[in-house]
Protein backbone atom coordinates (compact mmCIF):
# COMPACT_ATOMS: atom_id res chain seq x y z
CA UNK A 1 0.00 0.00 0.00
CA UNK A 2 1.60 3.21 -0.70
CA UNK A 3 1.31 6.66 1.58
CA UNK A 4 -1.27 8.16 -1.04
CA UNK A 5 -3.80 5.31 -0.51
CA UNK A 6 -2.77 4.91 3.40
CA UNK A 7 -3.80 8.74 3.71
CA UNK A 8 -7.35 8.07 1.50
CA UNK A 9 -8.09 5.06 3.53
CA UNK A 10 -7.61 7.59 7.08
CA UNK A 11 -9.41 10.64 5.40
CA UNK A 12 -12.61 8.60 4.89
CA UNK A 13 -13.15 7.58 8.90
CA UNK A 14 -15.98 9.43 9.96
CA UNK A 15 -15.58 11.37 13.24
CA UNK A 16 -17.57 10.73 16.56
CA UNK A 17 -19.06 14.73 16.06
CA UNK A 18 -20.23 13.59 12.50
CA UNK A 19 -21.73 10.20 13.62
CA UNK A 20 -23.72 11.95 16.67
CA UNK A 21 -24.99 14.71 14.43
CA UNK A 22 -26.11 11.94 11.92
CA UNK A 23 -27.84 10.33 14.81
CA UNK A 24 -29.36 13.34 16.23
CA UNK A 25 -30.82 14.71 12.79
CA UNK A 26 -32.10 10.97 12.19
CA UNK A 27 -33.96 11.12 15.47
CA UNK A 28 -35.18 14.57 14.72
CA UNK A 29 -37.11 13.32 11.00
CA UNK A 30 -38.21 10.39 12.75
CA UNK A 31 -39.68 12.75 15.86
CA UNK A 32 -41.64 15.16 12.95
CA UNK A 33 -42.82 12.74 10.82
CA UNK A 34 -44.09 11.23 13.46
CA UNK A 35 -46.11 13.52 15.09
CA UNK A 36 -47.76 14.46 11.41
CA UNK A 37 -49.58 10.74 11.32
CA UNK A 38 -49.68 9.56 15.41
CA UNK A 39 -52.41 12.27 16.53
CA UNK A 40 -54.66 12.00 13.92
CA UNK A 41 -55.12 8.39 16.01
CA UNK A 42 -56.28 10.48 18.77
CA UNK A 43 -58.63 12.31 17.19
CA UNK A 44 -61.97 10.43 18.61
CA UNK A 45 -60.34 10.56 22.36
CA UNK A 46 -59.59 14.35 21.60
CA UNK A 47 -63.18 14.72 20.54
CA UNK A 48 -64.10 12.92 23.63
CA UNK A 49 -62.26 14.60 26.30
CA UNK A 50 -62.71 18.46 25.05
CA UNK A 51 -66.14 17.82 24.08
CA UNK A 52 -65.56 19.12 21.21
CA UNK A 53 -66.24 18.34 16.86
CA UNK A 54 -64.02 16.29 14.30
CA UNK A 55 -63.78 19.93 12.90
CA UNK A 56 -62.08 21.23 16.01
CA UNK A 57 -60.41 18.38 16.51
CA UNK A 58 -58.92 17.94 12.87
CA UNK A 59 -57.14 21.65 13.80
CA UNK A 60 -54.92 19.83 16.13
CA UNK A 61 -53.57 17.88 12.98
CA UNK A 62 -53.80 21.23 11.05
CA UNK A 63 -51.89 23.77 12.97
CA UNK A 64 -48.96 21.73 12.88
CA UNK A 65 -48.40 20.66 9.64
CA UNK A 66 -49.96 24.03 8.10
CA UNK A 67 -47.05 26.13 10.45
CA UNK A 68 -44.19 23.33 9.92
CA UNK A 69 -44.80 23.62 6.44
CA UNK A 70 -44.89 27.51 5.69
CA UNK A 71 -42.02 27.89 7.34
CA UNK A 72 -39.25 24.95 6.97
CA UNK A 73 -38.19 27.19 4.50
CA UNK A 74 -37.88 30.24 6.86
CA UNK A 75 -36.10 28.02 9.84
CA UNK A 76 -33.74 26.98 7.32
CA UNK A 77 -32.55 30.18 6.35
CA UNK A 78 -32.63 31.30 9.98
CA UNK A 79 -29.91 28.50 10.61
CA UNK A 80 -27.71 29.51 8.09
CA UNK A 81 -27.73 33.13 9.59
CA UNK A 82 -27.29 31.68 13.21
CA UNK A 83 -26.23 28.43 12.76
CA UNK A 84 -27.30 25.04 12.22
CA UNK A 85 -26.38 23.98 15.61
CA UNK A 86 -27.87 26.88 17.55
CA UNK A 87 -31.48 26.40 15.71
CA UNK A 88 -31.47 22.52 15.81
CA UNK A 89 -31.40 22.92 19.91
CA UNK A 90 -33.75 25.66 19.77
CA UNK A 91 -36.25 24.18 17.77
CA UNK A 92 -35.54 20.70 19.77
CA UNK A 93 -36.27 22.84 22.76
CA UNK A 94 -39.24 24.43 21.74
CA UNK A 95 -40.95 21.01 20.34
CA UNK A 96 -40.45 19.28 23.47
CA UNK A 97 -41.67 21.84 25.82
CA UNK A 98 -44.57 22.48 23.75
CA UNK A 99 -45.17 18.51 22.95
CA UNK A 100 -45.04 18.41 27.04
CA UNK A 101 -47.17 21.81 27.05
CA UNK A 102 -49.47 20.03 24.28
CA UNK A 103 -49.91 16.93 26.66
CA UNK A 104 -50.90 18.80 30.06
CA UNK A 105 -53.61 21.32 27.74
CA UNK A 106 -56.78 21.53 29.13
CA UNK A 107 -58.49 22.74 26.80
CA UNK A 108 -58.58 22.09 22.60
CA UNK A 109 -57.46 26.14 22.59
CA UNK A 110 -54.33 25.44 24.43
CA UNK A 111 -53.75 21.99 22.68
CA UNK A 112 -54.36 23.69 18.93
CA UNK A 113 -52.10 26.81 20.36
CA UNK A 114 -49.20 23.97 21.50
CA UNK A 115 -49.64 22.12 18.40
CA UNK A 116 -49.16 25.34 16.58
CA UNK A 117 -45.69 26.44 18.43
CA UNK A 118 -44.77 22.82 18.20
CA UNK A 119 -44.44 23.64 14.32
CA UNK A 120 -42.04 26.37 14.61
CA UNK A 121 -39.91 24.25 16.77
CA UNK A 122 -40.43 21.29 13.63
CA UNK A 123 -39.57 23.74 11.24
CA UNK A 124 -36.24 25.28 13.36
CA UNK A 125 -35.45 21.71 13.62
Amino acid sequence: MTDDQGKAAAGDSIDRGTVMALIAMSLAVLVIANDFSAVNVAIPQIEADFHTNVTTAQWVVNAYALTFGVLIVTGGRLADLFGRRAMFFLGAGIFAIMSLAGGLAPTESWLIASRVLMGIGGALM
